[in-house]
């Protein structure tokens, strides 16, 4: 359709800019098909299929590769697909090079055997020529066609390969010594002032690198020189006289092509603050506290220009207009890579996902500092190997929410294909303004999204400003993430279940800018704000306050239904504080994860926690939880109970996709 059509070139422009002659380098095409589901392999293919001779992919080419790949499979190839195909098979021999190169499932093994060698293939079939499979006078395409495939279907997206997740019964407890109350200096050393220029967001940058793919993996020529030139790769780590062979050279950064160049300030922006937040977190794990509370501020709402020590330490500045205007750098920055990804993100496993934050920044670092650090280097960095996802709820209520935005968004800068931000109900401009008169369980004032920014720089102007420029990024961010093709991680939950993955993303990436609620599409809303309803005594129960009046609540006969027609194996959602950290329900295949410890000033006395995602020896995504006890109700929190809770979800383990592992 037009407005399908539209949006995809909207999408393109978003990615590579709006010039004329913009166009999509290999990296940022096939990252994005990757995004999409396309297999690696085939988004090589379709990109050789597509490309012009630089290997360049122009605006056209990309709409016309989206609408194949969209395609329902079975659909009679056009004539355009398969000229598209026969420039991509152009450099194969056989039938067997087409499908070493595009790595197909078994399916298309068996159909392109069928369809070439009929009842009586065997081995023959690889050995014939390629252009079999694409002549119009042929047997083999009719036979093909009377089996219900196209060639076509080579272009097209493939089913998703769900993986069997089970859920580890053995949860990591952790403990930090309480606040010793001291002013949080204790590695102010490593901060680091942040003053420079105004400069242009760069988003594609290649930058080769030696890359060294598995033996037996299928590889597509590299569009590179055959000489190493990376700043990372310098003459004296490499023999005299070498030259790389091409195959063991990739233009791709592991952080991916959105990521800035290593040189830019940008780059430099965004790790010096996640390097001054691993000070932090070492400061948070030796019992110092970040010293942000009222008293700390200097009166901070009535515009004194004092920003508050976490803010200035995160930022390695004390003077407010310097840090006002890295604040709009960064988010600036974050806008632009949210914009250029799908409304629904791909993640791949190993994967830990953290629940609801609201502005306790110093639970975030614990557990970060314990159980890995979205970065590249220092204690416990680990976002070479592991993605993370960030499951929403930033901000309100907790005492550094400007702090764990700015913080959580120079991660998703640094490394903008292993860290996604996922939206949650409380990343909205009406949820960020709390009412007069509402007071936390300690009787001070409810502190909101907006208050927050104006304490933190100590400036009601500044904060407006910095309030704004979040909420313009927030409005961008996907409304879910599917980790390993199996799990769907949302904020809130199904609702009643009825839509499905490809309906969230294509409405969510339609409603994007989305500014307000009331805006959004139903799907949206279910995901934002739904909740279980769940037979757990442990629960704290469903949300009271519906602001949309469209807010359903889940069964776990929805749930089951849901996995087994979307082929995902587990729902990972946030939004419900739970005393444990985190809660099964649903027969096992759904997990609430929250983050936030002895949540709102101690009004729960609960454990916060992360869930971690990763294959084990026996091919299954195995679910481990990360917990930080509370410092309210001591070390043994409930896990009498959240043993017990695992142990009933593992007692109709054999009739589910999703097993319960308590051993």
């Amino acid at each position: 359709s037009e407005v399908e059509t539209a949006r995809v070139r909207e999408r393109f422009a978003r990615l590579v800019g709006r010039a004329p002659d913009a166009t999509m380098s290999f990296e940022a095409f096939v990252a994005d098909l990757v995004q999409r589901d396309v297999p690696l392999a085939a988004a090589r293919a379709v990109h050789a299929s597509v490309a012009c001779a630089s290997g360049a992919v122009t605006s056209d080419a990309y709409a016309f590769a989206i609408e194949a790949l969209g395609r329902p499979r079975g659909t009679k190839a056009t004539s355009a697909e398969l000229r598209a195909l026969t420039q991509g098979l152009s450099g194969h021999r056989s039938v067997g090079d087409v499908l070493r190169h595009l790595a197909p499932s078994q399916m298309h093994v068996a159909w392109c055997a069928h369809a070439i060698g009929g009842a009586e293939a065997s081995d023959t079939p690889i050995r014939a020529p390629a252009t079999e499979l694409l002549d119009e006078n042929t047997a083999p395409l009719s036979r093909m066609r009377a089996l219900g495939l196209e060639p076509g279907d080579l272009l097209r997206m493939r089913s998703r390969s769900r993986m069997r997740v089970v859920l580890d019964g053995r949860t990591s407890r952790a403990t930090l010594a309480p606040s010793s109350g001291g002013s949080g200096a204790g590695s102010a050393a490593a901060a680091c002032a942040l003053v420079h220029d105004s400069v242009s967001i760069p988003l594609l940058h290649p930058d080769p690198c030696i890359a060294f793919p598995r033996a037996g993996a299928s590889t597509a020529p590299p569009p590179v020189a055959a000489h190493v030139a990376s700043e990372r790769v310098l003459a004296e780590h490499m023999s005299n006289g070498l030259v790389i062979d091409g195959e063991m050279l990739t233009t791709s950064r592991w952080r991916g092509p959105l990521a800035p160049a290593r040189t830019s300030m940008l780059f430099e922006l965004s790790r010096k603050i996640i390097a001054n937040a691993q000070a932090m977190a070492a400061d948070v794990a030796a019992g110092r506290s970040l010293a942000c509370g009222d008293e700390a501020i200097g009166g901070g709402h009535g515009g004194t220009g004092t920003l508050s020590p976490a803010l200035a330490r995160l930022l390695g500045t004390t003077e407010a207009s310097v840090a006002a205007s890295a604040i709009d750098e960064l988010l600036r920055a974050c806008r632009a890579v949210l914009a250029a990804q799908p409304a629904l993100v791909r993640a791949r496993a190993p994967c830990k996902i953290v629940g609801d934050v609201h502005g306790q920044l110093a639970d975030l670092l614990a557990l970060l500092r314990l159980f890995g650090f979205p970065n590249s280097h220092g204690p416990g960095g680990d976002v070479e190997v592991c993605t993370y996802v960030f499951n929403g709820d930033f901000v309100d209520r907790g005492p550094h929410q400007l702090e764990a935005v700015l913080f959580l968004c120079a991660c998703k800068v640094a490394f903008p294909s292993r860290v996604h931000l996922v939206r949650g109900n409380h990343e909205f401009r009406e949820m960020n303004r709390a009412p007069p008169g509402v007071h936390t369980a300690d009787g001070s004032s409810a502190l909101g999204f907006e208050r927050a920014c104006a304490r933190a720089l100590g400036d009601k102007a500044l904060g407006a400003r910095a309030f704004e420029a979040c909420h313009a990024a927030f409005d961008w961010l996907p409304i879910g993430c599917l980790v390993a093709s199996s799990v769907l991680v949302v904020h809130g939950g199904l609702g009643d279940g009825t839509w499905g993955v490809q309906q969230l993303e294509a409405e969510a990436d339609s409603a994007r800018p989305l500014r307000e609620l009331a805006h959004a599409p139903e799907c949206v809303v279910q995901a934002l704000w739904s909740d279980p309803v769940d037979e757990n005594p442990l629960g704290y129960g469903a949300h009271t306050r519906d602001p949309t009046g469209r807010i359903k609540l889940t069964r776990a006969a929805d749930t089951a239904t849901f996995c087994a027609r979307e082929n995902v194996s587990l729902i990972v959602r946030s939004h419900e504080c739970v005393p444990g950290g985190f809660r099964v329900a649903h027969g096992g295949r759904m997990v609430t994860v929250f983050s936030a410890r002895d949540y709102n000033y101690g009004e729960c006395a609960n454990d916060g926690a992360l869930l971690l995602l990763a294959e084990d020896d026996e091919g299954h995504l195995r679910l481990r939880t990360k917990v930080l006890a509370s410092r309210m109700r001591g070390v043994g929190g409930n896990g009498d109970d959240e043993a017990k809770l695992l142990e009933n979800a593992a007692l109709d383990a054999d009739a589910n996709p999703c097993l319960v592992d308590d051993s």
